[in-house]
């Protein structure tokens, strides 16, 4: 049977041919033999005439959604969770490596994904893939679900034939990267409960106590102290505009919130952050452990030493290894080898540094990050644990001294209003 086939080569080109096999399966194991991959298939009827080369595909999108140019748009503006991108991932690797076509899988996706935004972008992608556009060209019109580090490394699996082992790789990424999230995130929900819990009982001081008993105080006695007539006047403000108050608080943590989202405020939160020493251990040995955990995936996928290294600049949160990254850059390109260009900007410390500079000269670099990015990875976790066995007392000091200073001036202030009673 004759098939009109697109067909994806050794090099991430895709092109038409037309092929004989048995069947499809025979088709694609053919196919495989020689490290290319099949993206769509067609048969061809005995009576009908030869497709041309540049015939027009079929569409995926349905009759709802548009053309192509609309849907690859609108697709473009939705972002995967990372939930949904490791599904993504491990379903590609899976099918590929049992022999299902790029194509048919993306059409599996479509077929059984409920939730219609991710669908939307499935749809997008299998509409570029039967335009005959390589997988990770499609991939990068959709930035905001996969960022250029993903689509980097589809595109060297592409290339070296290894598409599976690239999605795999990608997964254990996603994998590894959110349980590094989940430890940067237990450092900071005790931190930030017990301030919640600060802020609403001063305001509920502020707010309700103190300007009732200002009331009392001022029918009493006029000869306040002075940090007395000082708390009143703070307490009248914020009684009179507790609202705003609200509002401006809900509106500077939402403004945060956003400005965290992206990588220039990120950079900024975290070198205004990093001040404090105990964060700033934290914050060093995270950015440590992405930075030989994404060399790892990369130079281990085949990517370039420079997009490699250009990749991981931006994905580090602390300005000082960002610039360091980039002039190891510059380095490379000079001619200087990676680990000596690493040593003399001081991105690692001098031990890991000793271990890289074997990994190079052995050709085992990637396997060196992987076992760097776990002892990172660990000692991590123990800042983390640290910093919350720190931050517990620190907090309730704080804590105490806030709600006992406002104590003490309350009561300060009524045993002036009951002197000037007695008097």
């Amino acid at each position: 049977m004759r098939y009109q086939c697109t067909v994806l080569g050794v090099d991430g080109k895709s092109a038409s041919a037309v092929l004989d096999a048995g069947d499809e399966q025979e088709l694609h194991d053919t196919l495989r033999e020689k490290g290319e991959f099949m993206l769509k298939a067609r048969a061809i009827k005995e009576n009908a005439a030869e497709p041309d080369q540049a015939e027009a595909t079929f569409s995926l999108a349905g009759p709802d959604s548009g053309t192509e140019e609309g849907l690859a748009e609108h697709g473009s503006r939705i972002r995967l969770s990372s939930k949904n991108l490791l599904a993504f991932s491990q379903s590609m690797q899976t099918s590929l490596e049992s022999g299902v076509p790029v194509l048919t899988t993306l059409e599996a996706l479509i077929a059984q994904e409920e939730d219609k935004k991710t669908r939307r972008v499935y749809e997008s992608l299998a509409e570029s893939v039967t335009q005959g556009e390589p997988l990770a060209a499609s991939l990068r019109a959709h930035p905001r679900s996969f960022d250029e580090f993903y689509s980097s490394l589809v595109a060297s699996g592409e290339e070296s034939g290894s598409l599976d082992q690239a999605f795999g790789a990608l997964g254990d990424f996603i994998e590894w990267r959110e349980a590094l999230r989940t430890t940067a995130r237990n450092a900071l929900i005790y931190p930030c409960i017990v301030l919640a819990a600060a802020y609403g009982l001063v305001l509920f001081l502020l707010s309700f106590v103190i300007p009732r008993l200002a009331g009392i105080l001022s029918k009493v006695s006029d000869n306040l102290p002075a940090a007395s007539k000082a708390l009143i006047a703070v307490s009248s403000i914020v009684a009179d505009n507790v609202l705003f108050v609200i509002l401006g608080t809900f509106a500077l943590l939402t403004g945060v919130w956003m400005m965290a989202r992206t990588d220039r405020g990120r950079v900024a939160l975290v070198s205004f952050f990093v001040r404090v020493p105990i964060i700033r251990k934290i914050v060093q040995t995270l950015n440590l452990s992405q930075a030989c955990r994404n060399l790892n995936v990369l130079l281990g996928s085949g990517v370039t030493i420079h997009h490699c290294l250009e990749l991981t600049q931006n994905s580090l949160s602390l300005e000082p290894m960002r610039r360091g990254f980039a002039k190891v850059r510059e380095k490379i390109m000079e001619g200087t080898s990676l680990t000596e260009a690493m040593s003399e900007e001081k991105v690692f410390p001098p031990l890991a540094l000793s271990m890289l500079r074997i990994g190079e000269d052995s050709g085992s670099l990637p396997l060196s990050f992987q076992r760097l990015s776990t002892k990172y990875e660990r000692e991590a976790k123990a800042a983390v644990a640290k910093a919350i066995s720190m931050l517990e007392p620190a907090i309730t000091i704080v804590l105490g001294l806030i709600i006992g200073t406002v104590a003490a001036i309350i009561i300060t202030t009524l045993y002036s209003a009951m002197k000037g009673l007695g008097q």
